[in-house]
């Protein structure tokens, strides 16, 4: 059975769309989210936390293993088998920044750009464009959407501004003489 991905089920202009928004966050940002990932399957089921892969059943991720593609089939191992869902690992992420950065966590997603749980679901799906996850036929970006109000669950959010800010041309010298 061929395993459609979400990324697939995007028309081209909405794939770009997707890369651009992707482009955005830092690569600390993406790190978080891998680390999130395992910390998501780690508190759901710690004992199977130990696989080495991570398939995403009805609404999520497979990560891959460094041997090869993550496995899909049913006759995989539970310790290499895990089912997340995107709402999952919103939570899970939410839990992990308030472990790493404690009141600072909206603080430090903010500095990243990241603003809502969408935000990480663009993550997720760059992540899987780019053959570091895998989805199942069931896995939708709208799975990440609005699961839970940022303002809300980080209440030091500073607003996300580009991490990069393109420096002004100066066509000649300051009034005060300083170029």
């Amino acid at each position: 059975m061929r395993v459609i991905t979400p990324v697939q089920q995007l028309t081209p202009s909405q794939s770009d769309d997707l890369k651009a928004r992707a482009a955005t966050f830092p690569e600390a940002a993406f790190d978080f989210v891998r680390e999130g990932l395992g910390h998501t399957v780690g508190s759901l089921s710690p004992e199977l936390a130990a696989g080495s892969s991570i398939q995403a059943g009805s609404g999520d991720l497979k990560r891959r293993t460094p041997a090869g593609p993550a496995k899909g089939s049913q006759s995989d191992s539970a310790a290499a088998t895990q089912h997340v869902t995107g709402q999952q690992l919103c939570e899970g992420l939410r839990h992990l920044a308030y472990l790493k950065y404690g009141d600072l966590a909206g603080a430090v997603l903010g500095h990243w750009g990241v603003a809502s749980t969408d935000d990480f679901g663009v993550m997720v799906y760059a992540m899987i464009d780019r053959g570091e996850l895998r989805s199942g036929d069931q896995d939708r970006l709208s799975d990440f959407h609005n699961v839970y109000s940022f303002k809300k669950a980080f209440p030091l959010l500073i607003e996300p501004k580009p991490l990069r800010t393109p420096v002004a041309e100066h066509s000649g010298p300051r009034v005060d003489g300083i170029v």
